[in-house]
């Protein structure tokens, strides 16, 4: 299944998706969701508190 499909099956505005490779994180940042780019741990969680995400 392609990526594009895949998120259409999902609420875009409060969806995340966390990938290590940062093309994949920008390309569904592209189709409206929140695309975060692993780093690490601590990175990941700022991001996402900032993001409004309760850690």
């Amino acid at each position: 299944m392609k990526l594009k499909s895949i998120c259409r099956t999902f609420s875009r505005r409060n969806s995340f998706f966390i990938d290590d490779n940062l093309k994949n994180a920008q390309a569904v940042t592209l189709l409206g969701w929140h695309g975060v780019h692993y780093t690490g741990v601590m990175e990941t969680e700022t991001k996402l508190r900032s993001l409004g995400v309760g850690i």
